[in-house]
């Protein structure tokens, strides 16, 4: 089963909770994460940028690309 965390859904962690027709349940934890980048802009061709990040996954490795 897929589920859809809803927009706006604060970070951190989460309790999932299930009910069958017969009002069998049953419960799991999940962790919400929201990765975030922001970079100046507009920069001349050959200049610098800052890029701030965070919200990732611990440990995750992030590569970075300009388009």
């Amino acid at each position: 089963v897929c589920i859809e965390i809803p927009e706006g859904t604060e970070p951190g962690d989460h309790t999932v909770i299930g009910e069958d027709e017969d009002g069998n349940t049953g419960e799991d934890a999940t962790n919400v994460y929201t990765p975030m980048i922001e970079a100046t802009s507009p920069v001349l061709a050959g200049g610098d940028t800052t890029v701030t990040s965070g919200g990732w996954l611990p440990e995750s490795d992030v590569t970075l690309q300009l388009t």
